[in-house]
């Protein structure tokens, strides 16, 4: 597969953009269009009510988890919540919780297990499409060998951000985001963020929530 070089000497802590929530809607798919919006009229109209509606910085991206027949699923971090069957309608009530609402007539239910998206995004990005699907196997393998895989939803995500520090994997609930990552960090990823419940530092990127400035003071107290 041709694609721009993988970055493999840039530091990878501060790299991860600010974002205050994550928005991921569950498509079924494992294949997108280089921009998720143009995969379905749903996806472009709640983006569109993000980037215009929403507090602070809201991250929307598509993963593999399948949705129903009536809308689409939609999960929400550092909420942990999964929103049932959202259809356009729905998306001006969808906003409100953003906001902070808590009351709410949408159809939901807590997320209780960690959620694990890599980035698989083959035609946003080469290296993200040649590296993630093996880091993703990799994982799977590694939570099954641990005895952990049904404790944990992993998923293959569209983009993420940075296609050069491919594979990319981000972290529910911790928010802990991981740079290039391959396959034989796998177990190493698992035993700490399922085990030692701590970043694996070597690899740690950022965190949801904070600034780069800060992520890059926060590593050496990992």
């Amino acid at each position: 597969m041709n694609h721009e070089p993988f970055d493999t000497v840039s530091p990878l802590p501060g790299t991860v953009k600010f974002y205050d929530q994550h928005v991921v809607v569950c498509t079924g798919d494992i294949q997108w269009q280089p921009k998720i919006e143009a995969d379905d009229p749903f996806i472009a109209a709640l983006s569109k009510a993000i980037k215009a509606d929403a507090p602070g910085f809201a991250k929307i991206t598509a993963c593999d988890a399948p949705s129903g027949a009536n809308g689409f699923d939609v999960m929400l971090f550092p909420a942990n919540k999964k929103f049932i069957g959202l259809t356009e309608t729905d998306i001006p009530a969808f906003i409100r919780v953003l906001h902070g609402e808590t009351e709410t007539k949408l159809a939901w239910e807590p997320l209780e297990k960690p959620v694990w998206l890599v980035c698989g995004h083959v035609s946003r990005d080469g290296r993200c499409g040649e590296r993630g699907p093996a880091v993703l196997a990799a994982l799977d393998a590694a939570l099954t060998a641990s005895g952990r895989r049904v404790a944990v939803e992993l998923h293959r995500s569209s983009h993420l951000g940075q296609h050069r520090f491919a594979g990319n994997l981000v972290c529910y609930p911790t928010g802990n985001w991981y740079g290039r990552v391959t396959p034989a960090d796998a177990a190493e990823i698992v035993a700490a963020e399922l085990v030692a419940q701590k970043p694996l530092a070597r690899l740690w990127r950022g965190r949801m929530g904070t600034q780069p400035s800060e992520q890059i003071s926060l590593v050496d107290s990992l």
